[in-house]
């Protein structure tokens, strides 16, 4: 989350995107875009912005490539590479965000952090900040409680190769 001193001047490099209203379980095939500036190679950091497009990938799949988290997120198909530099990183969806490039191990096979467990959290932080106007779902009722500290998205199967993004 950024604080902002000044309202930003929105453009076609300056964007904002939706956080989730509440708990969402994207659909197996949804279309979705990662983007980060990660390493290019094992020493080699870049300074433009790299994104691809991702589908999301069945339950099933993920569980068999992260057994040991409780609601894993890897994605099997290893064409794109997200990569060390690019944790952080959004993961948009229909133009909300859904997820956070948390980590991966060997593979592309990434973990994203599922942002909608965290919506109380941030709603605390931007009301104690003042910012309550920014969360008008706010008085919905809540998503029932989330026992795992780390819960992902559903797994982005990598459709191309990670390129750069067409913002300077």
């Amino acid at each position: 989350m950024l604080e902002l001193t000044a309202k930003a001047t929105l453009n076609s490099y300056v964007k904002t995107t939706r956080l989730p209203k509440g708990s969402s379980n994207l659909p197996t095939g949804t279309k979705c875009g990662v983007a980060g500036w990660g390493l290019i190679d094992d020493e080699q950091v870049t300074n433009k912005l790299f994104e691809a497009r991702v589908s999301i990938y069945s339950h099933r799949s993920c569980v068999h490539l992260y057994p040991h988290l409780y609601n894993p997120c890897g994605c099997p198909d290893t064409t794109v590479h997200v990569d060390r530099g690019d944790s952080g990183g959004p993961l948009v969806c229909n133009e909300v965000a859904q997820g956070i490039v948390s980590f991966g191990y060997d593979t592309p096979a990434m973990v994203y952090t599922h942002i909608c467990n965290y919506l109380p959290w941030i709603r605390k932080t931007m009301k104690q900040h003042g910012k309550t106007q920014l969360f008008p779902w706010r008085r919905q009722r809540r998503a029932r409680a989330r026992s795992s500290l780390l819960r992902a998205c559903s797994c982005p199967s990598q459709e191309g190769k990670l390129s750069p993004s067409s913002t300077p």
